[in-house]
């Protein structure tokens, strides 16, 4: 689709994480019958996948497939994913007989401790996956392939791989919300969860059994970013809202 090359994108914006921009690829999908659809970003360092119903995957669940097929070659081998992304993930690594390591966001502390635990494979929640034998260098190509490669050695549909790992956890998409004082928000948030298991790895991650969250400040806005996951989507709704009651900011964005 779109081959004629325009740096004014007039079609859509060239980000894959946004599902506005993969209207037209899933309306293409269904409405040609088709078993998926890709799409890139402008560098190509991230790729996404639609379904044959012509419904985007998941960066979460697309992160989780690829740990199950890496593992699958590389046995016991470690991978790094960034601590915003669905305890899928880490559950899929365990699951799957790797090494588990949770790291800050962000490019560098990913690729950081790639090389320095040796990892094969890179997860960020954002949508960039990171490989060991690409250099340790994000590519939505090798992403996205991976993906097909699987799809076709399974012998289903991707929706049905894909239910596979969506079904477990209810997520929500990243949240920013303008704050006047990051720090007395997250202090704030700290003494009011006080139950929960805390961390300061990156921001605030507060964890409890069936639900937990990580706010982090922006290093460029006045936003705190909100990530929330828990066991259900009702849940989910109630925790995301007594978690915003307390930062009491407008979201942004």
């Amino acid at each position: 689709m779109y081959f004629e090359l325009d740096g004014t994108f007039p079609n859509h914006i060239a980000n894959p994480h946004l599902y506005e921009t993969l209207t037209d690829l899933c309306n293409k999908v269904r409405q040609g019958k088709l078993d998926f659809g890709l799409a890139f970003d402008g560098d190509g360092d991230r790729g996404g996948i639609v379904d044959e119903s012509g419904r985007p995957v998941p960066e979460h669940v697309m992160g989780a497939m690829l740990v199950a097929y890496f593992l699958k070659n590389h046995p016991g081998a470690s991978i790094v994913y960034d601590l915003r992304t669905s305890h899928i993930v880490k559950d899929t690594i365990v699951a799957h007989g790797g090494q588990a390591l949770r790291c800050k966001v962000g490019n560098d502390a990913i690729k950081t401790m790639m090389r320095q635990s040796g990892a094969v494979l890179g997860i960020e929640a954002s949508g960039h996956y990171y490989f060991r034998d690409d250099y340790y260098s994000d590519s939505g190509i090798i992403a996205v392939m991976s993906v097909v490669s699987i799809l076709a050695e399974s012998g289903k549909r991707l929706s049905e791989l894909v239910k596979e790992y969506e079904s477990v956890y209810a997520t929500a998409h990243e949240t920013n919300l303008e704050v006047d004082n990051a720090a007395m928000v997250t202090t704030k948030l700290a003494e009011t969860f006080a139950d929960g298991q805390q961390d300061r790895l990156d921001g605030l991650t507060v964890t409890f059994p069936d639900w937990w969250f990580n706010l982090r400040a922006s290093n460029t806005e006045p936003v705190v970013r909100l990530n929330i996951e828990a066991s259900n989507e009702d849940l989910l709704a109630e925790k995301k809202a007594a978690v915003e009651a307390v930062i009491g900011g407008r979201v942004h964005g």
